[in-house]
């Protein structure tokens, strides 16, 4: 590396735990520029900046930072926040995360993915988005913006214009799911010539993994084998299938289209 730089960063909940080194580590191939007015740091060519387990790499990585009192007359500087620009990669345990541009606010521990082409693996789950995707480690949360598509480890996919992933508390595990704004979900456990609901749409969802069960609201639309179904309100069991469709406040009353036996 031709420039490394060790900067102070916020203490968190996390370090004060011994979970993660106090201290940021800056790195890159071509350049570290100090903007003293500006308060930046700017390195340049195959950055990274790493604190503990967690790691931005990037072909930039900007650093802000603020001035703090110390023992010695000089004082010192602790970074806030940091942003990777182009090719810009987050990584932490089994998380991969990929974006246009990456910023990690270091205090709040919370890491924004933004561009057409967001995405977070997490093991053997992987969510996708077309304007952004947040990782908010404090509430152990991933919230997709923007035609979001998560897929899981028992092989159900889940849409929606937003969508919510909270993890387990190792973070290796997505163990529930909401969906807002054109709410889909598919049970890839029916297969042909089984009984159940292979497609389900609504405006809202809450997905429990533990019991494979989806809680649909709002114009509800079930898909099986050419047969529909429209309601206020569907419990679908992924596992089995099985589905119930209500009414609720709307007053309408629940009804099916069903396709002849051939």
């Amino acid at each position: 590396m031709a420039s490394l730089v060790s900067f102070n960063s916020h203490p968190s909940h996390a370090q004060s735990n011994g979970n993660d080194d106090q201290n940021l580590i800056v790195e890159a191939d071509d350049s570290l520029q100090w903007l003293r007015d500006e308060k930046k740091y700017i390195a340049t060519g195959n950055a990274s900046a790493t604190r503990g387990g967690t790691r931005l790499d990037a072909d930039v990585i900007i650093a802000d930072y603020l001035e703090t009192e110390t023992t010695d007359a000089e004082g010192g500087t602790t970074i806030t926040h940091i942003e990777g620009q182009q090719n810009a990669k987050f990584t932490r345990g089994s998380m991969i995360a990929t974006g246009e541009n990456i910023t990690y606010d270091l205090s709040a521990e919370k890491a924004v993915m933004r561009g057409q082409n967001a995405k977070i693996i997490n093991g053997n789950e992987t969510l996708t988005a077309t304007q952004s995707i947040t990782y908010d480690r404090s509430q152990r949360m991933i919230t997709a913006t923007g035609n979001a598509h998560v897929k899981l480890s028992n092989g159900q996919e889940l849409k929606g214009n937003v969508i919510t992933a909270t993890l387990n508390d190792g973070e290796n595990d997505i163990i529930r799911v909401t969906a807002n704004d054109n709410a889909e979900v598919f049970s890839p456990t029916v297969g042909a010539g089984q009984n159940g609901v292979r497609e389900a749409f609504a405006d809202a969802m809450v997905y429990e993994k533990s019991t494979g069960i989806a809680v649909l609201t709002d114009n509800v639309v079930l898909k099986e084998a050419g047969n529909i179904l429209k309601g206020d309100k569907a419990v679908i069991d992924t596992v089995s299938g099985t589905s119930t469709m209500s009414s609720t406040t709307s007053g309408q009353r629940v009804g099916g289209v069903f396709q002849p036996a051939q």
